[in-house]
Parts: C-alpha cells; sequence; structure tokens
C-alpha cells in the first residue's frame, strides 16, 4: 500500500487556543504573559461568570486546561493544579473558564473556532471540523492550482519560510532550492500547498489575531502529526520520503484505533511498540495474527497511509454538554439530584440547540444522556494519584422538543429505570446529555412539504406514531409525567466515554443506527416490484428534478418514498384492470398475513418523515 502523492491534506491546530482567546479579550494584562485557563471549583461557587466578566484570580488547586507557551516554557503543563504551577512560575496568570449552569461554559471559545473555521473553509476543496481548535482542510486542487502559476520546480521558499519546515529539522529554504532532478513525485505539488497554507495562516492572524500551526502532507494520519513538530506558529511538510523518519519511533497507540485494547493486543502478540517495528514485520506474521484484511490495513498504516478522506463537514455530528461529581461528597446518590442536574444540563443545551438552529437551520432527533460511577483515586506507578477508569452507561431515545425541562424528564426516566434494577448504594461520578442526528428545522424543508402536500408523494406514517415490534422503540414505565412517551433507541454499557459516536468511530456498528437512514425505505409485500424493476426506476422527469434539489443526505430516502409510490398505483392500477381470482374467503386464507414493518423501515417513518413535519 503506497502514499498517495496526487493528495495534499492539510491539518490545521490552533495555539494554546483558549489562552490565546483570553489574552485577545484582555490583551493589556494578558498579551505575552505567562497564562493558564483554569477550572472552576465544582464545591464553590456555582454563580454565573460571564465571558466578558473579570475571571483572573489569584490562586486556584483546580486542573489547568490551557497554558499559554510564555508559561510552557517554565514549566507549566496541562493537568497541573494551578497551585502548583503557580510555584513553578511566580509570574503565572491564571484566568477562570466561564461558568454557567453550574458548569464550565465554552461559549466563547466555540465562537472563536467558528470564526477560524470559516477562513480556513474559503479555500479549500473540502473542510472537516476536527475540534472547537483544528481541521483538516484537501487542499489538493487549490495546490495543483498554484504549482501551474509557479511552474517546474526549484521554487522560491514560500512566505515567513523561517517558520516552515520540512519533516522533523530540516529547514523549507534549502528544500525548496534543490535541483530539479532531486524532487520525486508529489513533492512540487506539496511545496505548492505550502505556499497555500502560508497564505492561509497569515490571513487567520490578520483577521482573528490567533495563531495557528499546520501539518502538510498526503493523508490525514501524516498531516495529523506534522502539525505537532514545530508548534507554535509553524508549518511543517512531510513529504513521502520522510515518512518513515517521521514513523520509526513513534509509539503504536499514536495510530488511530491502536490506542486501546486493539493496540495493547497487539503490542503483546507481536512484541511491538512503535510504527517502525510494525511496518517491519513481514506480512505472513502480520495476517497470521489479525487476519489478512486487517494485516493489510495495519501494513499501510504504519506507513502513514490511513485511506481516510477529507469529509466536508463544518458542523459537529452532535451537541453535548457534562459535568463531573468527583468524590464521595459530590456524587449524586439519589434521583432528585440526578433530576436536577439533568435540568441544568438541558438548559445549557437548549441555548445551544437553539443557537443552532438559528445559524445553521437543523434541529436534533435524539437525546442521550451518559454517565459512569464515582471512582475514589488510586496510587498510579508513577507515584501519582489518578482516578481510574470506569465503564460509562448510554440510554437514548426520541428527543420530543429541544426544551430543558422536557430533554431532563426524558433523561431523567431513563436514569430512573437503570437505577431500578442497580443495588442500594449506587452513585454517579459523572453525566453528560447529547443531542445528535440532525435533521433540518421546519422553515427549511418548506420546498419539499409543499411537494408532498401537493400530491408529488404520499408520506407514510410517522415514526412517533408506530412502536417497535423488536423492543427497541418499548415504551418506558416510570413515573407519571417524567419522561412519559420515551421510546428506548439505545442501551449499552461499555468501558468506551460517554458517546455513542466514538463507538461509532472505533469501527463498531453503533446502536443508535438507524437502519432508515441513507438507505432505500423497505417495500412491503404488496407493493414490491417485480423482480429487476426498483420503484426509484418509475419516477417523471419532475419527480427527479425534485430530489436534485433535496440536501443529499435526505435524497436515497425521498427517492425510496416516491419510487414506492409510484409502485402502489401502479399495481392499484393492475388490480383495477386484472379479476383477483384469489378473492373470496379461499383466497383470503391463502394469502399470507401481511407483516408491519418497523417504524424505521416504514416509508416517511425515518430521517425524511421528520424533516418533512419539521419535527
Amino acid at each position: 500500500m503506497e502514499l498517495p502523492r496526487n493528495k495534499v491534506i492539510c491539518h490545521v491546530d490552533l495555539d494554546a487556543f483558549y489562552a490565546q482567546v483570553e489574552a485577545k479579550r484582555d490583551p493589556d494584562r494578558l498579551a505575552g504573559k505567562p497564562l493558564a485557563v483554569v477550572q472552576y471549583n465544582p464545591q464553590g461557587d456555582l454563580r454565573t461568570l460571564l465571558p466578558e466578566d473579570d475571571r483572573v484570580i489569584p490562586a486556584s488547586s483546580n486542573s489547568i486546561i490551557a497554558v499559554s507557551y510564555e508559561a510552557r516554557a517554565q514549566g507549566v503543563r496541562r493537568n497541573m493544579r494551578g497551585d502548583e504551577a503557580c510555584a513553578l512560575c511566580p509570574d503565572l496568570i491564571l484566568v477562570q473558564v466561564p461558568t454557567a449552569h453550574g458548569k464550565a461554559d465554552l461559549t466563547l471559545y466555540r465562537a472563536a473556532g467558528r470564526r477560524v473555521l470559516a477562513l480556513l473553509a474559503a479555500c479549500a476543496g473540502a473542510c472537516e471540523r476536527a475540534s472547537i481548535d483544528e481541521a483538516y482542510l484537501d487542499l489538493t486542487e487549490a495546490a495543483a492550482a498554484r504549482l501551474a502559476k509557479l511552474g517546474p520546480p526549484p521554487f522560491a521558499p514560500p512566505p515567513g519560510a523561517e517558520r516552515v519546515h520540512v519533516g522533523a529539522e530540516a529547514p523549507a529554504a534549502p528544500w525548496h532550492a534543490r535541483a530539479r532532478a532531486l524532487w520525486q513525485p508529489g513533492e512540487a505539488l506539496l511545496a505548492a500547498g505550502a505556499a497555500v497554507v502560508a497564505e492561509l495562516r497569515a490571513d487567520v492572524r490578520t483577521q482573528t489575531g490567533y495563531t495557528c500551526s499546520a501539518g502538510l502532507a498526503h493523508t490525514k494520519l501524516l498531516a495529523k502529526l506534522a502539525s505537532g513538530l514545530h508548534k507554535p506558529d509553524a508549518c511543517t511538510l512531510v513529504a513521502a520520503a520522510g515518512v518513515p523518519e517521521l514513523l520509526a519511533d513513534l509509539p503504536l497507540a499514536r495510530l488511530r484505533m491502536l490506542g486501546g485494547k486493539y493496540g495493547a493486543s497487539l503490542t503483546d502478540a507481536l512484541g511491538v511498540t512503535t510504527a517502525g517495528q510494525l511496518a517491519a514485520l513481514p506480512r505472513s506474521r502480520l495476517e497470521a495474527v489479525a487476519g489478512e484484511k486487517d494485516a493489510a490495513w495495519l501494513a499501510g498504516l504504519c506507513r502513514g497511509v490511513d485511506g481516510e478522506e477529507v469529509v466536508e463537514r463544518r458542523l459537529p455530528k452532535s451537541q453535548s454538554c457534562g459535568k463531573t461529581f468527583r468524590g464521595r461528597r459530590s456524587a449524586l446518590a439519589d434521583l432528585d439530584a440526578v433530576r436536577h442536574w439533568l435540568g441544568e444540563l438541558g438548559k445549557e443545551l437548549e441555548e445551544r440547540l437553539a443557537a443552532d438552529r438559528e445559524e445553521n437551520g437543523r434541529m436534533p432527533t435524539l437525546l442521550t444522556v451518559s454517565w459512569s460511577r464515582d471512582a475514589p483515586p488510586a496510587l498510579a506507578p508513577d507515584g501519582w494519584a489518578r482516578v481510574p477508569s470506569v465503564p460509562s452507561v448510554s440510554r437514548s431515545c426520541a428527543l420530543r422538543r429541544p426544551e430543558a425541562a422536557a430533554m431532563a424528564d426524558d433523561a431523567a426516566a431513563l436514569v430512573r429505570r437503570w437505577a431500578s434494577v442497580q443495588p442500594p448504594g449506587w452513585n454517579i461520578g459523572a453525566m453528560s446529555l447529547e443531542a445528535s442526528k440532525f435533521v433540518m428545522a421546519q422553515g427549511e424543508s418548506a420546498a419539499i412539504t409543499r411537494f408532498f402536500k401537493a400530491g408529488g408523494a404520499q408520506a407514510g406514517p410517522s415514526a412517533a406514531d408506530a412502536v417497535s415490534s423488536d423492543g427497541a422503540g418499548a415504551k418506558l414505565e416510570g413515573d407519571a409525567g417524567a419522561g412519559e412517551g420515551v421510546h428506548v433507541v439505545q442501551s449499552e454499557e461499555s468501558m468506551c466515554p460517554a458517546s455513542g459516536s466514538q463507538q461509532a468511530a472505533e469501527g463498531r456498528r453503533s446502536p443508535m443506527h438507524e437502519p432508515g437512514d441513507g438507505a432505500e425505505a423497505s417495500a412491503s409485500p404488496a407493493t414490491r416490484p417485480a423482480p429487476g424493476v426498483r420503484p426509484g426506476a418509475l419516477l417523471s422527469s419532475e419527480q427527479e428534478a425534485f430530489l436534485a434539489e433535496l440536501p443529499p443526505e435526505l435524497r436515497s430516502e425521498a427517492r425510496a418514498q416516491l419510487g414506492v409510490a409510484a409502485m402502489r398505483s401502479r399495481v392499484a392500477a393492475g388490480k383495477r384492470q386484472t379479476p383477483d381470482r384469489g378473492r373470496g374467503r379461499a383466497g383470503a386464507a391463502a394469502r399470507p398475513a401481511r407483516r408491519r414493518l418497523p417504524p424505521e423501515q416504514q416509508p416517511g417513518g425515518s430521517t425524511l418523515d421528520r424533516f418533512l413535519s419539521g419535527a
């Protein structure tokens, strides 16, 4: 498996982002100074502290979540306690994170991240948001266009060449000035990409005041590794020739999907701890341990080939908020306390969902509550007291209304059901609330709604009106008024963090997967087309034109729904013209009973139905 040398992928990572945001907010006191952003005190004053409030504090025993590079130079690191960091750096300025609803409020940092993302996306073929402060860009087209203007190598170094590096050590200027005969395939395209990235980074700094570091390579994996090599405010380019050196000593756990149990099992079975050692093994050895398919994937991964494309995604797939309750005194031990804090989480989630709908015209359809028990700190081999990893529990249901009280009631009902089968003494040390499975909001669905109401197709029954026969949609039992009418979509206990989306990211099928999403709806036996005839093949030119205007994620389901409606019409027309010799009691007895489909497989009963109804 070889590197795709015709691709230019960039990973952009904002430098010490929270600290930068705070310094820009109050430059006279904070810019250029040793600075650390610390967590709030969960046992202290939980009043709301707005971003514009004076949040500089003289001391703190809480953990540090962001550190400026001026403070890093004096030994301050993330996850240190504030007082411990001040002992290392007496001039350190501590800024408490904003708070709202009894927890940290990251709205200030999210808004700043969105502004940077909009600038980065302006000239990228695809822009994939990875987190608040990082993104992947596909710059292949932009780099090719720049290369056409530059002509063949050698090239002049890009602007700000002193902040551009090739690999772990080499400066950019000599590499760009090499004789043409020394250039390998793909390197000229990367050099042109470096010129594009230099301009991008300059635009971000000029228009927002923030600095960022970038990694440039042929794959997402290599770009991500490269961006961290020369922080802050630098660009690092990794050509194919430099990949073996970059990966030689890279711990196996830093490769995607090898940081958990699977990576540990490979280390034990193969006796390797680095990507370079894994690359040195013969393929037959890999196949004996991992199988033929995984062996091929591992052989590519340890050489920098991940097979991942940059997926256009500027919006998060979910909105979530959470809170930890460390220590026996803080842990939640009764349902009243659980409902109270779900209400606080619900208030934050409601605010964020309202802002998301106003800005992006979408709303969620799935609510997930996740929690884990409190575990006392244990002494680790390095002498530090650490909280051990504990299993997390997740439960999901349909999101009835994006309002704090409704979400808190439904989530509390899910927790109540779990608690009813737990032994006495249960507690909760961390809890989060997540809204996901977004669809377009009602105002944005006006065109498709008018089309269907005008007779373009007949929508089927709503998923909310049907109950699945397999138990996945069984109504919860609980106190009246708390989660009444909730339908369970997911139930899983795992060692994974809170959200089901991480389970999907690790290659496992998520229990939250809806069969109707992205797949053609199943036709009932009465409307099933003849062999070789697909319902979608019966659509008119008007219907095809309508489908072309839909969001891509809804086209497949809408095509199936229109096709099923057309097939029903065709079957009905055939019945009017052909006598049914099987009618009567004998014929009715001979016909098989019609099977009722689960709601998510009924035409109109999945994402598209919610889209049409604006639910």
